[in-house]
């Protein structure tokens, strides 16, 4: 397969990613950031999906570079027991925060207010996704929890999921243009 070498680019020069949160709570907590130019996390075992031949470097405004080491999609549970799928994650391992571009977020069509101390996101359907009050240090973060897929959960005894599997575990997208391209392969 070919790598593929992305380049982050920050939006200002002397951008500095937030400090720590203790482990405890690190994982948990996310910053959304107008800053970063990209989602960005560290944790392996939160991607759904990931695909580790997107490589390249991120550069902050304090001078540190960390390495890519991947790109992919993680599942969030929400309070009402619905989940939201981020594409588009950096994989980075040595990062020290886990961030949510608001940029990147606009982009996919979600819509970003910061008025008062606080700052919500909307779907463009206008469905309240998140509404998060600014702290002490003029930042933006929200503790959120990384749902499971539900597709793990899967039966082996549905065709759809059997091709998935004969086919190495690809992702669902590529499932489904196999059954445009291949007799015999059904959609998911």
């Amino acid at each position: 397969m070919n790598t593929i070498q992305e380049t982050v680019l920050l939006n200002e020069d002397k951008y500095i990613p937030p400090k720590v949160e203790a482990n405890a709570v690190k994982d948990k907590i996310w910053y959304l950031d107008n800053g970063a130019s990209n989602h960005m996390n560290d944790n392996y075992s939160y991607f759904s999906e990931l695909n580790k031949n997107i490589t390249g470097r991120v550069r902050f405004g304090d001078g540190s570079c960390v390495s890519i080491k991947g790109k992919g999609s993680i599942l969030f549970d929400g309070k009402s027991s619905e989940k939201k799928l981020i594409k588009d994650i950096y994989y980075i391992p040595s990062l020290r925060s886990n961030v949510i571009s608001l940029g990147q977020s606009t982009i996919a069509d979600y819509d970003i207010p910061m008025r008062d101390d606080f700052l919500t996101m909307r779907h463009g359907d206008g469905r309240l996704l998140m509404k998060v009050p600014r702290n002490e240090n003029q930042f933006y973060k929200i503790k959120l929890k990384v749902g499971k897929p539900y597709y793990l959960q899967a039966k082996f005894n549905e065709e759809a999921w059997l091709w998935h599997a004969r086919l190495g575990h690809i992702n669902f997208g590529a499932v489904n243009l196999m059954h445009k391209l291949a007799k015999g392969v059904p959609t998911i």
